[in-house]
């Protein structure tokens, strides 16, 4: 048993070890893999995936710039998952086909579209996106007549008659002459009013997004989709709505992002593609009701976000992947997917964190009052979801697989696990399929400073699914469910509240080596680790359950 990487909350937060200046070399490892080895699971894959030839088709098939179209899907493998990519570049506009192989989503053309046929094709599947289908759909000017306007008449004025003259009585009586008649004049037609042109929505592209971002009004909208990419570093620091950011390049300093949210409130970020950042993608810190939402980090240096001293974050629809690219920034500090600290109240659901050099999802430093939920979150080189020092939260519902395999030093005695409670207190963890990471689900306890003032209780550990397998190319014990202490905590006390029920678990061998741990022992038989409080109600998934379970999630049928 070890008792690693434990480091000052200080340390975690603020000056980070120099990048370290060798060539991470995890690819030419994999490289070396027996292909052979690979082949059961291709062969499943690609039954599973037979069928009709995928097809899309756009409603309407010609359009406007700015306008939405409806993209239906068919013949796609089922439950397969991916992203639409417009003219070959991916959007934030996401698939996920149902059990016949069908789907329907709505993508929004480009502002600046130009009036030509552009191209429309779904890429899906695990790992690297694969193009499925395609169909082209033609923009064309959009037309907006000016109605004629109604010429206004001038009112005819009402003649005007001269009074009737009363006679003079003299001895000779004289006619008193016929007055003449004024003469009516002759009515003017106003004249036909210049047509007033339909104002046109103005022109956002600049050379400068922080500029655009200044020029807003508080609590106003700016609309960037379709210009950039910007090479810049911007800062929000009152509340607004930025739609369609594009960045690339922008030297953001650690934990820091090219899109930079600090010391406001009611920030929204949607549909942004942040990339290649010195730093993280997307950060926010000493904030309140901020959303981030339908956006890509990619790419970054460090890390994809960045959060510190949060409330009431949402986090939601997200794609995190490819980030600390090249190993710059130390895993055990700081880097992967991303990271949260000191923040309450928050919701992270419906992202997709994967091919991370780090872990996939990290929060740490006190969190509390966290969902973590719907998220889909694989290949990362360390744990799926590390959840770390926090005070209570949820994990529910999650996809995780495969994470946490590829560094043999790094995932023994539990810390290899696809969702990883260190230290941490009063957490739901339920509902989710975990498979083939180097373990499935594991409860550390640690001596630590920064752990909660509680120690290590209420955690509750239920319903499931986990998938693991004895053959790890190590010496490490690999848990799919293991509760781990190092030292004298309260974690297996009667009154701690820490336990499991209804946990599936499939193998596809025979029970002999240590699967799940409990106070102190290992242990290779289900039925005696269900006897624990730690593994009560555990129980075996069928081959046939199993292979349900992981078409239904769009997991690998094995490791």
């Amino acid at each position: 048993m070890r008792n690693i990487r434990i480091a000052a909350p200080a340390d975690r937060i603020s000056a980070a070890p120099p990048p370290a200046p060798r060539r991470w070399r995890l690819v030419d490892w994999i490289a070396t893999l027996p292909i052979v080895a690979l082949l059961p699971a291709l062969l499943l894959l690609a039954s599973v995936a037979s069928g009709s030839e995928a097809s899309l088709a756009s409603t309407p098939s010609t359009t406007t710039a700015g306008s939405s179209v409806t993209i239906n899907g068919v013949g796609f493998p089922r439950a397969d998952r991916g992203y639409i990519a417009w003219d070959g570049s991916p959007t934030t506009t996401t698939y996920k086909s149902r059990g016949n192989g069908r789907f329907s989503v709505t993508f929004t053309i480009p502002a600046k579209a130009a009036t030509t046929s552009h191209n429309l094709a779904a890429f899906g599947g695990t790992g690297t996106a694969v193009e499925r289908a395609e169909v082209n759909v033609q923009v064309v000017a959009s037309t907006t007549s000016t109605p004629t306007p109604t010429p206004t008449i001038a009112p005819t004025p009402t003649p005007t008659v001269a009074p009737t003259p009363t006679p003079t009585r003299t001895p000779t009586p004289t006619t008193a002459p016929t007055p003449t008649p004024t003469v009516a004049p002759t009515p003017t037609v106003a004249p036909t009013p210049t047509p007033v042109p339909t104002a046109q929505p103005a022109t956002t592209c600049g050379s400068s997004l922080q500029a655009l971002v200044n020029a807003t009004a508080s609590g106003g909208t700016l609309n960037v989709t379709g210009c950039g990419p910007y090479r810049e570093v911007v800062t929000i620091t009152r509340p607004m709505t930025l739609i369609g950011a594009s960045i690339t390049g922008g030297n953001a300093a650690q934990q820091s992002g090219n899109i930079q949210i600090s010391g406001t409130s009611n920030v929204t970020v949607d549909g942004a593609r942040v990339t290649d950042s010195g730093g993280a993608c997307i950060s926010a810190d000493n904030s309140s009701y901020v959303t981030v939402r339908n956006s890509l980090m990619s790419g970054c240096a460090q890390e994809g976000y960045h959060f510190s001293h949060m409330d009431h974050l949402l986090f939601t629809g997200n794609r995190v992947t490819g980030n600390n690219p090249q190993h710059a920034y130390s895993w055990g500090w700081e880097a992967g997917g991303g990271k949260t600290c000191f923040t309450t109240n928050s919701t992270f659901s419906n992202n997709e964190a994967d091919h991370n050099m780090g872990p996939g999802l990290w929060f740490d430093c006190n969190d509390s009052g966290i969902t973590i939920s719907g998220n889909r979150v694989h290949d990362n080189v360390l744990n799926g979801i590390h959840w770390e020092t926090a005070l209570s939260g949820s994990i529910v519902n999650n996809v995780v697989w495969n994470n946490d395999r590829t560094i043999p030093s790094e995932y023994g005695w539990g810390w290899g696990a696809g969702i990883l409670l260190s230290s941490s207190a009063n957490t739901e963890v339920s509902g989710n399929t975990v498979a083939w990471n180097g373990d499935g689900i594991v409860v550390l306890s640690q001596n630590r400073d920064d752990q909660p003032a509680s120690g290590i209780v209420g955690n509750y550990v239920h319903d499931n699914r986990i998938f693991g397998t004895d053959a790890w190319p190590d010496s490490n014990q690999n848990y799919t469910l293991g509760w781990l202490q190092d030292w004298s905590g309260v974690m297996f006390s009667s009154s701690s509240g820490n336990r499991s029920s209804g946990n599936q678990f499939f193998y596809a061998a025979p029970e002999g080596a240590s699967r799940w741990a409990w106070a102190g022992r290992d242990y290779s038989g289900l039925t005696s680790f269900a006897s624990t409080p730690g593994g009560s109600g555990s129980m075996y998934l069928s081959s046939t359950q199993a292979t349900t379970i992981l078409n239904a999630s769009g997991v690998p049928l094995a490791p």
